[in-house]
């Protein structure tokens, strides 16, 4: 149990919850039991899913509660800011992990948030395991739309209470937080599925599954940005010179232990060092749309790391990324990557520590290199599921 509600003799509302879960599930836990407190009726009996999950032995209105009361959490634990870089942009399950643990917010939550406020025909669902069938078939819990997906009846046949059988990237995802992709059909639609794992049912051995669903052929896809999901260093063999980039602070003076900085820091201790010795020469190297470039021959092939500096101080207090100087960093890379022949990988920029928008950075990114004719790779980190996260540190 995460939390739950009680009335004491005197009528007073009391919300108990368990410590140990997960920061962002027991706020989200919390956020759903102050929305009980609004029903008149909430110190009459206990409310809740029943043991087995969302689906009732009885005829109850229960678990139809429990999605309105989930619908008002996420109205007050998500900020718009939350989602509305995601709306644009194809959705990706591992970045909306990444921004999930940004905002410290429920993942449930923010993928309802996300399909309720997109554009796109996107459908999320909402599944669990049956006992007796659990290694052949999900349970649909509940199935939330899109007003786009609405209109086109996407998955119109799939409810509460149906049984999805060998339907393989949901049953293979198998750990909270482990995400899955694959092409399957169902309802005699191709779609494309995203899964991710959330923590199980009380009494489930086996974690929940939500999967966000698209039409295979209504997929966006932007000419020239290919998106892979691996870790930035992660590049096809071969003597094509290669850039890496990434945003860096005008107020520090190295590179971050953390994040895209930290991972090439640990693969180039001696480009570090020079951006260290460049920050040093002169104040005026970190102004802001400033670029530091070095690079070396490594098995035959030039390798280079540029530093965009672009981010205006660091911590919290809002968005750091500053998009005009973003403009002026990308231009002097694509001048960079131009002369070199050279093509160029990215974490999604700016997005993470920086506090920006990827959709903006993204608009950005295809105007200044994509359209100048240079091959660009966007690396986004595969999730780390929580059990692996808490067991290795």
């Amino acid at each position: 149990m995460d939390a739950r509600i009680i009335a004491t003799e005197m009528q007073d509302l009391v919300i108990e919850y368990n410590p140990s879960r997960p920061r962002g599930r027991l706020r989200f836990s919390i956020a759903h039991e102050i929305a009980h407190s609004r029903f008149a009726d909430v110190a009459d009996r206990p409310r809740h899913r029943t043991a087995a999950g969302s689906i009732a032995d009885v005829a109850t209105d229960d678990w139809e509660l429990e999605l309105v009361c989930d619908v008002i959490a996420a109205d007050l634990l998500i900020p718009g800011q939350a989602v509305e870089g995601l709306l644009t942009v194809d959705p990706d399950i591992d970045f909306i992990m990444e921004t999930r643990r940004k905002w410290d917010v429920s993942t449930e939550a923010l993928l309802r948030r996300l399909v309720e406020a997109t554009p796109r025909s996107l459908t999320m669902l909402a599944t669990s395991r049956p006992t007796h069938l659990a290694s052949l078939a999900m349970r649909v819990d509940y199935v939330a739309s899109s007003a786009r997906a609405r209109e086109s009846d996407l998955l119109a046949a799939i409810g509460h209470g149906d049984l999805l059988e060998n339907i393989q990237p949901l049953l293979n995802c198998a750990a909270v937080g482990q995400t899955v992709r694959g092409t399957v059909e169902i309802a005699e639609e191709k779609l494309y599925l995203q899964c991710v794992g959330v923590p199980a049912y009380p009494g489930s051995q086996w974690p929940r599954v939500l999967a966000l669903l698209e039409r295979e052929d209504e997929r966006l896809a932007i000419s020239g940005l290919d998106f892979v999901v691996s870790d930035l260093l992660e590049v096809a063999e071969g003597r094509t010179p290669v850039i890496f980039a990434h945003v860096v602070s005008g107020s520090v003076r190295t590179w971050n232990h953390v994040g895209a900085a930290g991972t090439l820091a640990k693969a180039f201790p001696d480009f570090a060092q020079a951006f260290r010795a460049w920050t040093i020469a002169s104040p005026r190297n970190l102004d802001l749309g400033g670029l530091h470039f070095v690079e070396r021959d490594i098995a035959d092939r030039k390798v280079g790391v540029a530093s965009l500096v672009a981010q205006e101080g660091f911590g919290g207090g809002g968005p750091r990324l500053r998009y005009d100087a973003l403009e002026e960093s990308l231009a002097k890379l694509a001048d960079l990557a131009t002369t070199r022949q050279a093509e160029i990988h990215l974490p999604r920029l700016g997005a993470g520590q920086a506090g920006g928008r990827w959709d903006e950075v993204e608009r950005l990114v295809v105007s200044y290199l994509v359209d100048a004719g240079l091959k660009v790779v966007v690396h986004t980190r595969p999730s780390i599921p929580y059990a692996a996260r808490t067991t290795n540190g």
